[in-house]
């Protein structure tokens, strides 16, 4: 059911540790999650600039990351405060670019890790119940396309989205999430697995349906926790262990399918919605 990853903080920092370095980085879980199975059905990244209400970013390809040396060198260059990242194990849909993750419409990006169970039955409802204009914007075949262009339409039915207050994103979400659960279960299937991602840049929502999810807090500025090297701006080199000059408050939060590393990470509740903006409070509305 894929892997993702999401790192959100006050200000960019760099990601390759998480992606590619780390003890149990997204580019290991490309080859063999800790199910044992391999999800090299495709990649993709989407980091934001510091525009606020710009597209990110992305980089997709429909190969596994595990082969392609163009992840770590992509990775690598990454330096943001908003990243969305994907390996892909295809369930529903082809291994094709239009049906890899991230997502992206405008200024929003959306990753999925679960399936939408009785797909054959809900797409159809899905579809018509999402504006045109909005499906015209539909490339791949995947419910989790469909699954982030259904949002959307449906996060605007009160209004324009992009100018929504992040409380009223937080709950429209969460009403989704449980529509579309009992309608599942309606249609005779079992009940989704909906651990997806919602973000614009400036506020993050992050939801956990049934599936294993674990997320992470982070404190110390600029110091990579997995390698210990300063990504300080003032700081001119990456070395070892060099104490960072910086000052100020720090905080960033990053969720992944499973821990990336051996620090302390924390189940993500179940059947619920983080909200968080660039004031970094962090809340949770329940499904």
């Amino acid at each position: 059911m894929c892997r993702l990853y999401t790192f959100f903080a006050t200000d960019a920092a760099e990601v390759e540790c998480g992606l590619v370095e780390a003890q149990n980085a997204l580019l290991t879980q490309s080859r063999r999650d800790s199910s044992g199975r391999a999800n090299g059905d495709g990649w993709g990244i989407a980091a934001y600039g510091n525009e606020i209400g710009a597209a990110p970013t992305v980089i997709r390809r429909a190969r596994a990351a595990s082969a392609d040396l163009e992840f770590a060198r992509d990775a690598e260059r990454i330096s943001s405060r908003a990243v969305v990242a994907h390996v892909r194990r295809a369930t529903i849909g082809t291994a094709t670019l239009a049906n890899t993750h991230p997502f992206t419409l405008g200024s929003w990006c959306f990753a999925h890790n679960g399936e939408v169970t009785a797909f054959d039955r809900i797409g159809p409802w899905m579809e018509s119940e999402t504006p045109d204009d909005l499906m015209s914007h539909r490339r791949g075949e995947t419910d989790s396309e469909l699954l982030f262009l259904w949002i959307l339409g449906r996060l605007r039915s009160s209004g324009p989205a992009v100018s929504a207050s992040l409380e009223r994103l937080g709950v429209g979400l969460a009403t989704c999430l449980a529509e579309l659960a009992a309608r599942c279960r309606e249609e005779g299937g079992s009940g989704p697995a909906l651990n997806l991602v919602l973000t614009d840049g400036q506020r993050l929502l992050v939801s956990r349906w049934d599936y294993p999810l674990a997320w992470i807090w982070r404190r110390q500025r600029h110091r990579c926790e997995i390698c210990e090297r300063c990504q300080c701006p003032r700081c001119a080199t990456r070395s070892p262990r060099r104490p960072c000059d910086s000052s100020g408050p720090y905080r960033a939060v990053v969720v992944a399918s499973e821990p990336l590393s051996a620090e302390p990470w924390d189940d993500f509740p179940n059947r619920e919605v983080l909200i968080l903006d660039t004031t970094f409070r962090p809340r949770f509305v329940s499904t």
